[in-house]
Parts: C-alpha cells; structure tokens; sequence
C-alpha cells in the first residue's frame, strides 16, 4: 500500500513514508467474525439529521463512536477522517472534565 501512497503524493518518496510508518495491519473482512464483509449504507427512511444520532458520546463523554458511518456524507473516505477528528477532540475535551480528579493518581 506504500507504493501507492508514494505515486499519488507529490514529493512523497517510499524510503520516506517506510521510515515514518509505525504500524500497519491488513484485514480480510469478510474473514472477521460478525463482518463477513458487510458494510453500512443510508437507508431510504433516513432523515435530515438521523446520522447525527451515531455521533453522540455515552457514558458522560467517555466513549466515543467514530467512523463514516456517523457522518452526514457517509460512505465516504472524507467523511471517515471527519469522523476520527471529532472524536478525537471528544476524548482529548475529557481532560478539561470532571474525570480526572475522580481518577486514581498513577506514583509513577
């Protein structure tokens, strides 16, 4: 998959993106348990606003649900990014909450 990262950016050299690569992982979905290679798609009875259901946090903020699936562009690479960004701002607002003073202190 690098090779192909590396002919579709400009100045992006392989030796470059292999020395920055931390971890990789590849999947066969339809291999995994509970996918058997499904995906998600908008139903017809979907309304304005219904993806926006997907996107709420539980548990007071501290579990975030992330993914194409729960933006309003869904089925789109665009909207998996969007996705992971805001939830990693909702976990990242976890700091100025609450839960710290309520968590135990690591001595370390």
């Amino acid at each position: 998959m690098l090779h192909q990262i590396a002919k579709t950016l400009p100045g992006a050299s392989l030796a470059r993106l292999q020395s920055r690569l931390v971890e990789a992982r590849a999947f066969d979905w339809t291999e995994l348990a509970h996918v058997h290679g499904g995906y998600s798609a908008p139903s017809y009875r979907e309304g304005d606003g219904d993806r926006a259901l997907y996107r709420g946090a539980e548990f007071g903020g501290r579990l975030c649900f992330a993914g194409e699936a729960c933006e309003d562009a869904c089925m789109t690479m665009s909207a998996a990014l969007q996705s992971g960004r805001r939830a990693a701002r909702e976990v990242l607002s976890l700091k100025s909450r609450d839960y710290e003073s309520k968590m135990p202190r690591s001595k370390l």
